[in-house]
């Protein structure tokens, strides 16, 4: 087929899709996140992935199939797979973060680099402590049954609130007696 050579070359680009889980509750003394990075290459293929993760999480881990190694640079995650990827990649980011008086504020993962993205964030209850959240505009209220399965089950507690798209949710505690 004819065309001019910048869209044959835009043609040829690879695609990339993306979805992030993630969910989030208070263990002891800080908010524990757990998150799920799944990208699907539809055309093309991918070695690197990056993910903005912004703020301090000095406990973060990384794991996954075919992952070879990742870099912190800034508030960007650098992902090397151990061979090029045609079709799904997925990874598992963990952290833990200082929850004290003042609150947190919990950053959804969002992969760079992408054509599509969707994103759920989950907020776990407790039987002590009200977890107070607001979300920033970026992120929309949604029901708990509406989520798909694996972004339901994603972390140690059943979902007490639940979010779709992207940005940050800032929580604070409130002391039940």
């Amino acid at each position: 087929r004819w065309g001019p050579p910048q869209e044959k070359a835009r043609s040829r680009q690879e695609v990339v899709q993306a979805e992030v889980a993630a969910a989030a509750w208070l263990d002891e003394d800080a908010l524990r996140v757990r998150a799920r990075a799944k990208f699907l290459v539809r055309r093309g293929e991918r070695s690197t992935f990056n993910i903005r993760l912004p703020g301090a999480t000095p406990e973060l881990t990384v794991t996954g199939a075919n992952l070879a190694s990742w870099t912190r640079q800034g508030d960007l995650i650098v992902i090397t797979t151990t061979a090029p990827v045609k079709g799904a990649f997925e990874v598992r980011l963990e952290w833990r973060q200082p929850f004290g008086a003042a609150g947190a504020s919990i950053q959804l993962p969002e992969p760079q680099g992408v054509s599509a993205l969707t994103g759920w964030l989950t907020l776990g209850g407790s039987a002590e402590v009200l977890l107070t959240p607001s979300a920033d505009a970026r992120l929309r209220t949604t029901a708990i049954s509406s989520l798909p399965e694996h972004a339901r089950a994603i972390g140690d507690v059943a979902p007490a609130a639940a979010w779709t798209g992207r940005g940050a949710l800032n929580v604070k505690a409130l002391q039940l007696e």
